[in-house]
Order: C-alpha cells, then sequence, then structure tokens
C-alpha cells in the first residue's frame, strides 16, 4: 500500500506545479475504492485539502447537480478535479452536460485527471508513475520522424504490411503546459487519423481487441487473444477477416452490430509510454511504446470524418525503429 501511496505522489509532482494551497475533488463509484484512498492519502501527505464525491450510477448527478455544481465554481486553476472512471458512470450518469474531456468542466477553470477505467488500480499507478521528461523526449523524436511524411508503410515479421496516409499528428498532452485543461491518465500516445479511403494491407492482430461499445453505451467484452486475426483492409475499409475463434467472434457477433462506419480505419496510434506490460488489457496496451493500435468507427473527435456508432482498437506489437516513409 505504501509504494502505491509514494507512487501517486511523484505522479503529482511530475504533473502539477508547486502551490502552498491546492484542493483536489476526487470523483469516483465505490467499486474504485483501493485506488481512490492511495490518492487520497497521497495528496494528504502533500498537504493538499481534499474533497471526495462519491457517485452511483443510479443517480444522475444532473438530476441534483447544485452542490457538485456550486464546489465546480469554487474551485481554481491549481485546484484538480481527479475523476476515477469504472463501468462507463460518466456516460450514465450525463456527464458530457457539463464536461468535455478535451476543455473539462464548463462551470470551472481547474485542471482535471480522467483515470482509465478498464485498467486494474496497481497496473494503472505503474502507468502514470515514470518518467515524464523522458516520455516528453521520446514521443517528440517520434513526431519529428513522421510529421512531415505523406505516406507511411507498417510492417512486422508476423504479416502485417499496411501503408496509410496521415492527417496531422498528435501528442496526447503529459501534462498542463499548453493550456490543457485535461489529462487521460494513463498517457503516452502519438496518434493521427489517416485519410479514410488511402489505407490498405493487411493487420495481423497479436495483442488485443477493445471492446465495442456500441452506440457507446452497451459494451461487448472481446476475447483475450489466443490466435492471430488477420484484417484485410482496403481503400480504408475491412474487407476479410481470417483466424480462429477471436475472428469469427469479431466477424459474427461484434461487426454486425455496428454501423457501416465501424468497419473503416480512422486511427494509427503508436505507444510511447515506456512501461512494460503483457496485461491483455486496451487501456493498457493501446499507451505501450512497444506497440501501434489501429482504431476503426467514429474518429471525428481525432479529426477525422468517420461518424459511427462505436470506436474499437486492434493492438499489434510493433517495433517503431522500422517505421517506413514511403512519400514525403
Amino acid at each position: 500500500m505504501q509504494n502505491q501511496i509514494d507512487s501517486w505522489k511523484k505522479i503529482f509532482q511530475n504533473l502539477l506545479t508547486q502551490s502552498s494551497q491546492r484542493k483536489v475533488v476526487l470523483v469516483y463509484p465505490p467499486s474504485r475504492l483501493e485506488i481512490v484512498n492511495h490518492i487520497d492519502t497521497a495528496s494528504r501527505e502533500l498537504d493538499y485539502e481534499i474533497e471526495r464525491i462519491e457517485v452511483f450510477n443510479a443517480v444522475k448527478l444532473t438530476e441534483n447537480p447544485a452542490k457538485f455544481l456550486h464546489l465546480l465554481e469554487n474551485l481554481h486553476s491549481e485546484d484538480v478535479i481527479i475523476i476515477v472512471r469504472h463501468n462507463n458512470f460518466m456516460k450514465k450518469l450525463q456527464f458530457e452536460r457539463f464536461f468535455s474531456f478535451s476543455s473539462g468542466f464548463q462551470a470551472s477553470d481547474s485542471r482535471v485527471m480522467v483515470l482509465h477505467m478498464l485498467i486494474e488500480d496497481t497496473i494503472l499507478t505503474n502507468l502514470c508513475d515514470i518518467d515524464y521528461m523522458e516520455l516528453n523526449t521520446y514521443t517528440n523524436d517520434l513526431e519529428s520522424r513522421v510529421k512531415d511524411a505523406n505516406k507511411l508503410r507498417l510492417t512486422t515479421d508476423r504479416g502485417t504490411d499496411l501503408t496509410f496516409v496521415p492527417r496531422r499528428w498528435t501528442k496526447m498532452p503529459y501534462n498542463f503546459e499548453n493550456k490543457s485543461k485535461v489529462l487521460l491518465l494513463p498517457v503516452g500516445q502519438l496518434y493521427t487519423a489517416p485519410i479514410e479511403n488511402e489505407t490498405n494491407g493487411t493487420i495481423v492482430v497479436d495483442r488485443c481487441i477493445s471492446e465495442f461499445p456500441i452506440n457507446f453505451m452497451d459494451i461487448i467484452s472481446f476475447p483475450s487473444i489466443k490466435e492471430e486475426i488477420t484484417l484485410k483492409v482496403r481503400n480504408g475499409r475491412i474487407v476479410n477477416i481470417k483466424g480462429e475463434d477471436e475472428a469469427s467472434f469479431l466477424e459474427n457477433i461484434c461487426l454486425p452490430q455496428v454501423s457501416e462506419g465501424g468497419r473503416i480505419l480512422g486511427e494509427v496510434t503508436f505507444g510511447t509510454n515506456p512501461t512494460k506490460s503483457l496485461l491483455n488489457n486496451i487501456g493498457a496496451q493501446d499507451v505501450l511504446r512497444d506497440t501501434v493500435h489501429f482504431g476503426f468507427g467514429m474518429n471525428t473527435h481525432l479529426g477525422g470524418q468517420i461518424k459511427a456508432n462505436t470506436h474499437w482498437d486492434a493492438v499489434i506489437n510493433y517495433n517503431q525503429d522500422e517505421i517506413e516513409i514511403l512519400e514525403w
């Protein structure tokens, strides 16, 4: 337990500027009590003022928002709201009425940290307790390699061979500089929304596939990948799927429930987090430095043009030193 508390103290010291007065507000469901208690203790040991708001899926914040909105209005830019997600409670509680993942809470100048809802507490802490300066250097170097490329090719020994035309590359914010109000933890991604009809080739999925949020509400959990899944992509769209049970699950259970845009490749993301983890969990896998993941479906939030009733990711092992630039 003390190791976890010490880790969160380091995380705060890395991500937050020094302040003699800071309030930390923890918003969480009862299911995440363990990590909440670690963050609470770490905050108190750093002399932060703490307020805890426990939420339940059965009660919408917007039905009785007065206390919560009053709290938001009295927070300052040095204060931090930490949202510890689980079971899609932000969607169920209609947070979108007053919160945006890009700009934070409408009624507050405070900073916001949003913790991934799918990662077990200890793994999540480990993924956040990293050398953020090293992460920044690595991500900047990777961005410099690809930012001016007009066409790229990704290949692996397993059989992936994919070409795509990127739009601009974007780094996931890793601190609150550059006017960022929201941090999604864990950090470590460089992504692009490729031109939708310019992606062609083969993806051999050997790491994991995310859950399928149908209509961004009902969740289909994807099984662990024991046998590789081969996706044939033509003009941006999945046209063929090969493999064993996992491929059948994708083709016959998941994809029949998505709109047409859910078959279109709309994201290419290189993980840049230095943590080593083989946890079969999309939240952990898609930030790791030895991966690239491909997002399918809705990508307007990433700068693309696909509208769909879902967004799902496929993660593969990848050596980022082998990125091939085909056109400048």
